[in-house]
């Protein structure tokens, strides 16, 4: 699945769990991956995101 950054108000990091909020979808994505070593390292933030990419989850 590939979404691209447009489409992405934000993601939530909770206890492993990474919640992905959606424009125009009222229920998140849930998934357990990771992004990268900072979402291992704080595992309890919102994450705004700024930067122009595409998020694929395996």
């Amino acid at each position: 699945m590939t979404l691209n950054i447009s489409e992405i108000k934000y993601i939530q990091t909770i206890k492993g769990l990474t919640k992905i909020f959606i424009n125009n979808r009222r229920e998140p994505i849930i998934t357990t991956f990771k992004l990268d070593r900072v979402l291992i390292d704080l595992p309890d933030y919102f994450w705004q995101i700024h930067n122009s990419f595409l998020l694929t989850l395996v």
